[in-house]
């Protein structure tokens, strides 16, 4: 266990992991504007807020198990207690758009929350570097467009701040914004493995029942065609 010395009656209305639905969401986020989005850390923090600003240096990729920070969409975190600030950036090599946009592409922002959850294991608590992230749930609304010229800005908290046993799922909230305002905020949830070992059980499981099931389908597939009279 962790103390948890700011907000922990917000935090843990923000986290609570029943209901997804924009009702639900709204609901947190309301929650989570009880803690101050703006406050002097973030004013006084590498992280970018307007387009003057100098952009962020990127994350250390082993936090989100990427080899280089070209495959980053995320830069190095702020922690304010139990909140954690990332901007996510707008460009990765592991990513490509054929085509021009006139706003910042869901796939991209869907990468960037992804990588959050995974960074979370390691900014609210001491876990492995390598640490494994099995992804379970992503639920997420968007309330508007991300324009390709102002600074993005997710602020998010993680039941890891309350509970670091991971036995269980853990869930992290987080609330992406422009200009002070949200533009896309969810859930993500996961399983950890800070073990080697205990994550490829798992995988060997998995595994198995998939090749059962092709074995089953496949057989399906080559059953002959009733003939319709």
């Amino acid at each position: 266990m962790t103390a948890v010395t700011d907000h922990p009656d917000i935090l843990r209305e923000v986290l609570r992991t029943t209901g997804q639905s924009k009702r639900a969401i709204d609901q947190r986020l309301r929650a989570f504007d009880r803690i101050p989005f703006l406050c002097d850390e973030l004013r006084a923090s590498h992280i970018q807020l307007l387009p003057e600003d100098p952009v962020p240096e990127k994350i250390d990729p082993i936090m989100i198990r990427k080899s280089t920070q070209e495959n980053c969409l995320l830069s190095h975190p702020l922690r304010v207690g139990e909140v954690v600030y990332f901007n996510i950036l707008k460009e990765t090599d592991e990513i490509n758009i054929d085509h021009k946009s006139d706003h910042f592409v869901g796939l991209l922002i869907l990468e960037g929350v992804r990588q959050i959850g995974m960074a979370l294991s390691h900014v609210v608590a001491d876990l492995p570097q390598d640490t494994r992230m099995s992804l379970q749930e992503f639920s997420l609304y968007f309330y508007n467009y991300i324009e390709l010229d102002y600074p993005i800005v997710a602020r998010s908290v993680a039941t890891l701040s309350f509970d670091q046993d991971l036995r269980r799922d853990h869930t992290a909230f987080i609330d992406v914004r422009q200009n002070g305002v949200t533009c896309l905020a969810g859930t993500s949830s996961g399983r950890l493995y800070d073990e080697e070992s205990r994550y490829e059980r798992i995988r060997g499981k998995t595994r198995e029942m998939n090749e059962r099931h092709a074995a089953d389908f496949a057989s399906e597939r080559r059953k002959p065609r009733a003939v319709v009279e």
